[in-house]
């Protein structure tokens, strides 16, 4: 895939792409209108050879981390 901008002169820590020339706005778009998530369902007939029900015990475990207690001393 060929480039379509260089970033030979771009500092590292602006990222690979020119995203400050992308046009803002100041409206934020309605999300009222999007389909929620639909629900996670581990549940697999028995004796099928998945891996979603072992998927259940490790979405479990990220659970308690993302929503763990958190640090009250600012950073």
């Amino acid at each position: 895939m060929s480039k379509l901008f260089s970033d030979r002169n771009r500092p590292v820590h602006m990222g690979r792409y020119p995203t400050e020339l992308l046009k803002r706005s100041r409206v934020m778009p309605d999300l009222d209108g999007l389909a929620p998530w639909p629900d996670l369902s581990f549940e697999r007939p028995a004796g099928s050879d998945s891996l979603v029900p072992a998927m259940a015990e490790f979405q479990a475990m990220m659970d308690a981390v993302r929503d763990g207690a958190q640090n009250s001393a600012p950073s």
